[in-house]
């Protein structure tokens, strides 16, 4: 949908017609059983955020098109002030520079990301893309940054990821065990754990 809508961006700028519907994205729409219900909701949002970031997109009905076919007038733009909206990610922190509650008409901010050990960043969604750790956006109306991160390949999530809840304990051949150290081996965690007088994992 994106490649799509940036082709009629770049060519005529036709009316570009969404058409969905509300059932597809239930948990009860059950014909497509490749993805889920959550899953089409991101997708749907995720198109609206990048259709969004676009200057010369306006998202409205289709009586409104009619009418606007019927009295064709140019788009009042806004002066500003806008507001940036950022999604911080679970595993690191977005800043931006300059940091204001609201932007004036043009103003450029410089986003950066910082990751939790073994994170790297896959792209950046809404009004920013690409991979880099720093990106920009100009502000021409209000804009919504996100940013997905994936594991390094290889590495493994921060321990207190798992231990945040607090100690482990459990039982293991009838006996009460607690963990008492945690370390990482392809991708997994492993408890080495107390059991009575013997050390198992």
């Amino acid at each position: 949908m994106e490649y799509s809508l940036d082709q009629h961006l770049a060519g005529n700028r036709a009316p570009f017609n969404v058409g969905v519907h509300a059932g597809i994205y239930s948990s009860k729409y059950t014909y497509c059983t490749a993805t889920t219900a959550t899953d089409r909701q991101w997708a749907i949002e995720q198109f609206i955020q990048y259709a969004l970031s676009k200057p010369d997109v306006r998202i409205v009905t289709p009586i409104q098109v009619i009418k606007w076919l019927r009295n064709p007038c140019p788009l009042q733009a806004s002066s500003g002030p806008f507001n940036l909206t950022i999604n911080q990610p679970t595993h690191g922190k977005i800043t931006a520079n300059p940091q204001k509650n609201q932007y004036n008409n043009g103003e450029v901010v410089t986003l950066s990301i910082s990751l939790d050990p073994g994170y790297q960043i896959t792209g950046w969604t809404g009004a920013a893309s690409g991979t880099t750790n720093s990106v920009q956006v100009t502000m021409t109306f209000d804009k919504t940054v996100s940013a997905t991160l994936s594991l390094i390949p290889g590495q493994c999530p921060d321990k207190t990821d798992i231990l945040n809840t607090g100690a482990w304990t459990g039982q293991q051949d009838g006996k009460s065990t607690i963990a008492t150290s945690i370390y990482c081996f392809w991708w997994r965690y492993y408890l080495s754990i107390y059991s009575g007088t013997n050390v198992g994992s």
